[in-house]
Parts: C-alpha cells; structure tokens; sequence
C-alpha cells in the first residue's frame, strides 16, 4: 500500500476514534469552517494541546424521561507528549446547576439544558474554562464495535440485570473474565449500573477500560480500510463544538502514541448520602491537583 494511502486512511482512524474518546470528531454535525479561514487557521494557530468535554448519552434510556449524561469526561491532548489524559467526572457529583434551586447531581445538566448546559456546569465546578464539547450517543458505540467486529474486554465480575419495561427493555449476563463483545453487548457493558463494590467509580473504571481496550484494536492495521464506513456511521450520532482546524493539528497523536500514552483518571472525592439520595462530593484541593498535573488548569 503507498505511502500516501496509508496515511489517508489512518488520519481516517484517527479522527473517527476521537468520536469516542474525544480526540476529534468530523462528521456531519460538526462545525464546519470555511476553507480560507481553516487555511489561515492552521498556519497562524500553532496548538500544542487541546482540552474539551467528552459527553455520552444513552438516547434509547426512557427510564427518567429526557435524556441524562451517561458518560462525563474531561479530555486533555497533548501534542508534544503525544498522550491523552482522561478525567472521569462521576454521573453522582453533586452541584449547582444553573437554574435549579438545589444541588443535584452533575449528569441532570443534560436534562435540563443539553451540552452547553452541561460544559457550563462542569466549568463552574472545576474552576476550568474548557472551550469545547464532545457529544456522541450509545447507537454510534455499537455500530462502531459490530464494524470492527468486536472488541475484547475483560469482564471484572458476574454482571446480571433484567427489565422487561416495554419500551426501554434491557437484560443483562455477563460472566467474568475476557471476551469479545459485539456491540449490542459493547452498549450492555457501558450500561451496567449495578452490583459494582465501589458504585459508580467502579463504573467509571469499566467505561475507561473500554475506551483503552477499543483504542487497541482500532489501531490494528485491518481496520484501517474501515475507515469510510466508519464516518458514514457515526455522522448521525454525534455533535461537536471543536474547530476543525484544531482536529487536524491534533491528529497526529494517535499515530504516534505509545502504549502508557493514554492515561486515565478520575475526579477525586467520596460517596455520600443525602436526603436518601446518593452522591459523589467532590474534593475539590485534590481536584485541582488532578487538573493541575494533567496539565488543564
């Protein structure tokens, strides 16, 4: 395969990757620039890194009405160290929501005011002024996943849960230790809420160990020729605020990262029950030490 091909096709990969771990996103709901300023943009705007927020949503999920963030994460690329850091801000964080009377929990931001609502949010708590946003939706994991054709994850224990809810119908059985899911069990997996000995951060641990599980297999070279099927995919289950001048400086990490270049972390604090309610209280010095060393505050 000539040269130029090939790195056709892995700038393909790099950017439909960053769909899901919020490295980039190109598609049919990005905002788009026009040619001359993207031109003008790229020689005069030399980036070294890039932060913005990753935002999942679980569209089919009608237990509560509209939509809640399913998956919060806080991503920090770094062109010289070509590494990528995320931060998992747990769905219980409680927090001031612009508008709401009382505290609640982080993931309701989306409810109530979709994806900026949520970035200002999640600004307001950290103390950060991240720019951008990554919104992508359950439908695009799984097409993704069947694509690839599968991705093998290490199931960290017994995972069972059933309900037969006409309309929002999800049956869960999982046994431990690794398989290959396809995607529907992908989304099942991404899912799973109960059972997990230190609640949602053991979820929060299970979403990350996806994201590094689908890192390496997408970087395998037979899924490169994927790639146009790829973005034809994702194009109606995504939306992004990053300039495309941006994805294109940054699209060089993935190729060269190496095997500690993605590194994961989350937001430090405690569990804590309040008015029969359970939350994730932030601790906000270590949260700021966390920011800190990552490089985003």
């Amino acid at each position: 395969m000539g040269k130029f091909i090939k790195a056709f096709l892995l700038t393909l990969v790099v950017l439909v990757l960053a769909s899901l771990v919020g490295v980039f996103y190109v598609g049919a709901s990005v905002h788009h620039q026009d040619p001359l300023d993207l031109v003008a943009d790229l020689t005069s705007n030399k980036r070294d890194s890039l932060d913005f927020l990753l935002i999942g949503v679980d569209s089919k999920d009608k237990s509560q009405g509209k939509p809640r963030s399913d998956v919060m994460m806080l991503v920090h690329l770094n062109k010289t160290n070509k590494s990528i850091s995320l931060i998992s801000i747990p769905r219980d964080t409680r927090t001031k929501i612009e508008g709401r009377k009382h505290k609640e929990k982080i993931n309701h931001a989306f409810a109530y005011g979709g994806p900026d609502l949520s970035l200002k949010t999640v600004n307001q708590l950290l103390g950060t002024q991240i720019p951008y946003y990554m919104l992508i939706d359950y439908e695009f994991v799984k097409d993704m996943v069947d694509t690839m054709g599968g991705v093998q994850v290490d199931i960290p224990m017994e995972m069972n849960y059933e309900d037969t809810t006409v309309g929002n119908s999800l049956i869960i059985h999982f046994k431990p230790g690794l398989q290959t899911l396809n995607g529907e069990d992908a989304v099942k997996f991404l899912r799973f809420r109960k059972g997990y000995k230190n609640a949602d951060l053991g979820r929060v641990q299970a979403q990350q160990q996806f994201i590094g599980a689908f890192l390496r297999e997408l970087k395998k070279p037979e899924q490169w020729v994927k790639a146009p099927v790829f973005l034809a995919k994702y194009q109606d289950n995504a939306d992004s605020t990053i300039p495309l001048s941006a994805l294109i400086q940054m699209s060089p990490i993935l190729a060269q990262m190496g095997e500690d270049g993605l590194q994961s972390a989350t937001l430090p604090g405690s569990p804590k029950m309040i008015d029969h309610l359970s939350y994730f209280i932030l601790d906000e010095d270590q949260a700021r030490n966390l920011l800190a060393a990552q490089g985003i505050l």
